[in-house]
């Protein structure tokens, strides 16, 4: 494998140069800001980011205009791929120790990344894995590449992908399975709507530090939530039972509370737009399912 930090870049170009180059000049300041972290942090959670998902590959691909796009579907794929790492470096400095290395980082991420990212889509349940095609589709449509458009298609989900390798690690389950579980236990709640609901929020600009915090926070619990609900039905699984039958089981014992989460979530979708004070009472009631 390549994804190993040789002398961080190319002589005639410094890795903060490039940073800047493929990300932008607001991107570690801005994660900075949104997580309460330092500059140092952030920058050594990208370079390990970029490093084992690989996506100094693409973003070099972007900057060096091998493939001819025009200036909208290049800022789409630049967008794309900012998008992604942006999660992935949130999801380092929210979860790792920050005296870890980027060597560290890297090290202990780069394997299982690279295996998820080749199975990743046997995992998905069917609604996800159709939302990838379409996404996959329309970016081919625009002109781009059959091989970046599923690089940033599978570049997407690299925040999920080493979440997937940490419970599999605490859990000592075997990737496959914590993969499975973590993707279908999305499905029961909808939890990836809540998450696209958190970015949508934040995406709208607001210049309060302490909203933009407040929904870093929101995003932060969902990621433990998620974590916890997928945890739960791998210990079941640790007993014997089967991955549909965990679920079924778990879903009997607290389908009070899911029903409840669902309720509320279905209430805000028919709103003429989500608000953060409704993803509050939403992330209220899904920390007390995750807590029992």
């Amino acid at each position: 494998s390549n994804r190993t930090l040789t002398p961080l870049r190319a002589a005639s170009v410094t890795l903060a140069n490039w940073l800047i180059d493929a990300m932008g000049a607001t991107f570690v300041p801005r994660i900075a800001r949104d997580t309460g972290s330092d500059l140092v942090t952030v920058a050594k959670a990208w370079v390990a980011m970029v490093t084992v998902s690989e996506a100094d590959r693409w973003a070099d691909h972007l900057l060096a205009g091998v493939s001819p796009l025009s200036a909208e579907v290049d800022a789409r794929c630049a967008f794309a791929l900012e998008e992604a790492m942006e999660r992935a470096t949130k999801w380092i400095v929210q979860t790792q120790p920050s005296e870890l290395t980027v060597n560290e980082l890297v090290k202990a991420f780069a394997v299982s990344v690279g295996a998820l990212q080749h199975g990743v889509a046997q995992l998905l349940p069917e609604a996800t894995s159709s939302r990838d095609r379409a996404e996959l589709d329309g970016l081919m449509e625009a002109g781009v590449p059959p091989s970046l458009a599923r690089a940033l298609v599978t570049l997407r989900r690299t925040a999920e992908l080493v979440e997937i390798d940490q419970i599999g690690s605490d859990m000592q389950a075997p990737l496959e399975t914590a993969g499975e579980v973590y993707y279908r236990v999305g499905e029961v709640i909808d939890l990836d709507w809540i998450r696209d609901t958190l970015g949508l929020l934040a995406a709208q600009g607001t210049n309060d530090r302490w909203e933009r915090r407040a929904l870093e926070g929101l995003a932060e619990g969902l990621v433990y939530a998620r974590r916890q609900l997928t945890s739960d039905i791998l210990l079941c699984r640790q007993d014997g039972g089967e991955v549909d039958q965990c679920l079924a089981a778990y879903v009997e014992e607290h389908g009070r509370q899911i029903d409840k989460v669902r309720s509320l979530i279905d209430d805000i979708k028919s709103a003429p737009q989500p608000t953060l004070p409704g993803i509050v009472v939403v992330m209220r009631e899904l920390g007390r399912l995750a807590s029992r």
